[in-house]
């Protein structure tokens, strides 16, 4: 008996002249005249009472079941025809989003019938709007209370090209609603409602598809093209598919991803270095000047992904390379050149890394990155210093090192010290630098003491991060300075404070 009191009551009907209307609006009693919008009896208006609900009841004394359901439906329909204004859904195809906005009609017409080629469908309300060309469009607007449209309906809908829309308000049913939220519904909200058929967006979002199908058939024929060119680059080292691939990369180095910040590497990168592996890269790649050209585009480009080599696959391959005593060929020193490069790259992207809090610190290591990959002085002259330690000569025309240390003191005078410490450090081949019977190591330490001033460049800077243990006796100042930036660093994170030892074997471990 309670839940039937708390239930909620009729409180629009329909008025003598078939006008929804709300019952404070109308006399008491059976005097109001009006009839239940479902079953057409009549009514008496309950709006004199001080304690329950005002409401609309039968005046047989019997309730209808589907009266508020189908008051709700056509009060919908009222306000509709009376304001002559809803709110559009967005429009989401396959394709496209549109984002709609209100829209005003110049008239409406309630259950308009509309033949088909086998019968008739009824529209709850159809609107009609002319645009500036005066040309006449229509939109069929459904009511969901209880039932939405059905599968027969919605395929004639589609047959007939009419543009369509669906307000849901079946939530309302349960609540004491008003005209004004009715209203408001209609006119303001995009949640409850979607489209049945828009046959404009509908053609647009298959055009747009067959835009999108036809991109989408020649990115998949120019990634099977560029397939066949790295394959055949890799097979044959041809020049001009190398030129190919150096200047696809330098235009489009990184694509963005639609709807997002994000962007992503160009295709060819994935091709020549599949899941980051530069060793892949190194291993299968043609050992001429092309191959070396396109590897330092790839680490211009694409340097920060060094940071997922396989280090100990890395050093692995470079201690393969030292331990072999023969002169190396032409495409072996290429082989060496890559796999020190990308030692050094590897490990100036890690320590910029570990700095990423300090601006000063990865500006540093930014420009010594920068300087690496892009100026090739530079690069040979960390090659020719890390030669020392891999026993085999790169960077230079030098054919033994008694020639490269002449070389160095006579033209990379500013390398000269670094140059004596590495081979002071690898101190097993005192005999290798001679020339006949000329012992260069000892001019080049009459040179390096008669020009005491020590050099502090880019190269002296890589060098010392990338063989720290060759500096021992030099590098107390730059370990200073680094404890210095680290005490900031664990400032700021607590768990990455470490005492002089503790940094003495981190900064070792990078080795």
């Amino acid at each position: 008996m309670n839940d039937k009191q708390n239930e909620p009551k009729l409180t629009y009907a329909l008025d003598e002249l078939g006008k929804m209307v709300y019952v404070d609006d109308v006399d008491n009693g059976i005097e109001c005249n009006c009839m239940c919008p479902e079953c057409k009896g009549k009514l008496v208006a309950k709006n004199k009472g001080k304690i329950k609900e005002h409401h609309f009841a039968h005046s047989s004394g019997i309730d209808c079941p589907g009266a508020r359901m189908t008051a709700l439906h056509m009060l919908a329909q009222q306000i509709i025809e009376e304001d002559k204004q809803v709110m559009l859904p967005d429009y989401q195809g396959k394709y496209i989003h549109k984002s709609t906005g209100s829209i005003s009609f110049d008239w409406i017409r309630l259950e308009e019938v509309i033949p088909i080629h086998d019968g008739q469908i009824r529209a709850d309300c159809v609107g009609y709007k002319r645009d500036k060309n005066n040309i006449e469009h229509r939109l069929l607007i459904e009511i969901l209370v209880t039932h939405e449209v059905d599968d027969n309906k919605r395929c004639h809908i589609h047959y007939l090209n009419e543009s369509c829309i669906e307000i849901d308000l079946s939530d309302l049913i349960e609540s004491g609603y008003t005209r004004e939220d009715v209203a408001k519904r209609l006119k303001e909200d995009k949640k409850d409602r979607k489209w049945i058929n828009c046959p404009v967006c509908d053609k647009r979002d298959h055009i747009v598809g067959l835009e999108e199908e036809k991109k989408k058939k020649e990115l998949e024929a120019n990634k099977r093209e560029q397939k066949d060119k790295i394959s055949k680059w890799f097979q044959d080292g041809d020049h001009d598919i190398a030129n190919y691939l150096i200047n696809d990369i330098k235009r489009y180095p990184f694509f963005n991803i639609p709807n997002s910040n994000f962007k992503v590497p160009n295709p060819l990168f994935e091709y020549l270095v599949p899941e980051n592996n530069y060793i892949y890269y190194i291993e299968n790649s043609p050992k001429n000047d092309d191959g070396l050209n396109l590897y330092y585009i790839l680490l211009r480009f694409y340097y920060t992904e060094t940071i997922y080599v396989n280090y100990n696959q890395l050093k692995y391959k470079l201690r393969k390379v030292q331990s072999n005593q023969s002169e190396l060929t032409s495409q072996e020193k290429i082989h060496l050149e890559e796999l020190i490069s990308l030692r050094v790259m590897s490990i100036l992207v890690k320590q910029r890394k570990h700095y990423h809090d300090i601006p000063s610190a990865v500006n540093e290591y930014n420009n010594l990155i920068m300087a690496y990959y892009s100026d090739s002085d530079i690069r040979n002259e960390v090659l020719m210093v890390s030669s020392v330690i891999y026993h085999h000569i790169v960077g230079s025309n030098a054919q033994n090192f008694g020639e490269l240390t002449r070389e160095i003191i006579h033209h990379h005078p500013s390398i000269a010290r670094s140059y004596l410490t590495i081979i002071d450090s690898q101190s097993k081949y005192p005999n290798n630098y001679t020339i006949g019977s000329y012992n260069t190591l000892q001019e080049l330490r009459d040179f390096v003491e008669r020009n005491a001033k020590a050099e502090d460049g880019i190269v002296d800077k890589i060098l010392k991060e990338c063989f720290s243990y060759s500096y021992r006796s030099d590098i107390d100042n730059d370990i200073i300075e680094k404890i210095d930036i680290m005490s900031y660093y664990a400032s700021r994170n607590q768990s990455c404070k470490k005492n002089m030892k503790d940094w003495d074997d981190w900064y070792d471990s990078l080795q």
